[in-house]
This record gives structure tokens, C-alpha cells and sequence, in this order.
């Protein structure tokens, strides 16, 4: 099935999919869609969500190809992608307790590629996110005693920042397109 898999996804996948349960069914699923290039066909999405679903209790590369699989699927429905990640990515702030998150490599390379795709709506899609976590995340003191519209956000820190911390990624990443 991985050698052809390109050849007719969909026939594929929903033959295997309709097999009563066999040994490790899900793992062998999986790993074909791993080998899968062209994600044109949407109805290929509820295999997707069906057997490579984001692990958010992950602690190293479990998500790897979520995120491989993400930009594949990129190219073909933009907005499948966009809606997807997007909890993932607020969710990387307020999970955190601390002011320092990252997000990992693979959700970087994905970001790149959605913005060398469609940049315009990658920009937009990051500007939402930061401007969620600041919404959600305010702090008004000192400034609301001086009757100020200004606020830090907690989640944010600006002092020594580093562009691998989160906000400091979008900052640069919005930055970069305003300047392009």
C-alpha cells in the first residue's frame, strides 16, 4: 500500500479503513499517510484527524509528522491548517506558567512554510494569535492608576528575550513582513 499510495489515496486509505479491526490498524494507517504527498483530495482530511491526531501531552518529537503532514496538507486547504493550529499555538502560551515558551522546530518550519505559501494570510493568522494572548493575558497595573490605554501582557516579558521564545518568533515574523 505505500508504493501506491500517491497513486489513489482516498480508494486506499478508506479499503484499509473499512477492514474490521486488525493488529495495530491504526499505527498501519498512520504510517501510509505518512508516505502520502498530495493531500489535494479533501475527504483525505477526516483520515488526518482520524489517525494523526496532535499529542498534547507530547514531550519530545511525538508530533513530528502532524506537522510535516500540516504543510503537506497547506498547499491544498489553507484554511483546514490555519484552523487547526491555531489552538495549538495560543494554547503554547497558556499552558505555560512562566514567561519563556518556544515554540519546536517543527512548529516553526511549519509556520515558514505557510508563510512562503500564502503570506499575506500567514500574517494575519500570527497577528490574531498574538493579539489573542495578549487579550487574554493583560496587565493593566501600573498604568490603569495613571489612566492609561497602555498594558503589559503576562505572558510576554520585555526584558532579555531571546527570538526562540514564542513571542519573541511572532514579533520578528511580523516584523519581517511588514518590512517585505
Amino acid at each position: 500500500f505505500r508504493n501506491n499510495i500517491n497513486k489513489a489515496p482516498y480508494q486506499i486509505i478508506t479499503y484499509l479503513d473499512k477492514i474490521p479491526n486488525f493488529e495495530n490498524k491504526g499505527d498501519f494507517i498512520e504510517r501510509i499517510l505518512y508516505g502520502l504527498d498530495n493531500w489535494e483530495d479533501d475527504r483525505m482530511l477526516a483520515y488526518f484527524q482520524k489517525y494523526i491526531p496532535f499529542d498534547e501531552e507530547s514531550k519530545g518529537r511525538d508530533n513530528f509528522w502532524f506537522f510535516q503532514i500540516l504543510e503537506k496538507i497547506f498547499e491544498y486547504h489553507s484554511n483546514y491548517v490555519f484552523e487547526k493550529v491555531k489552538p495549538i499555538f495560543i494554547n503554547r502560551f497558556n499552558k505555560s506558567e512562566s514567561y519563556s515558551i518556544e515554540f519546536s522546530h517543527d512548529q516553526t518550519e511549519l509556520l515558514n512554510k505557510m508563510y512562503s505559501i500564502a503570506p499575506e494570510n500567514s500574517f494575519l493568522f500570527l497577528l490574531n494569535i498574538y493579539e489573542k494572548v495578549i487579550d487574554d493575558n493583560k496587565i493593566t497595573q501600573p498604568y490603569e492608576d495613571i489612566d492609561s490605554p497602555y498594558y503589559n501582557c503576562k505572558k510576554f516579558y520585555d526584558g532579555l528575550s531571546v527570538s526562540t521564545e514564542g513571542h519573541i518568533f511572532i514579533q520578528e515574523f511580523l516584523l519581517k513582513h511588514l518590512l517585505t
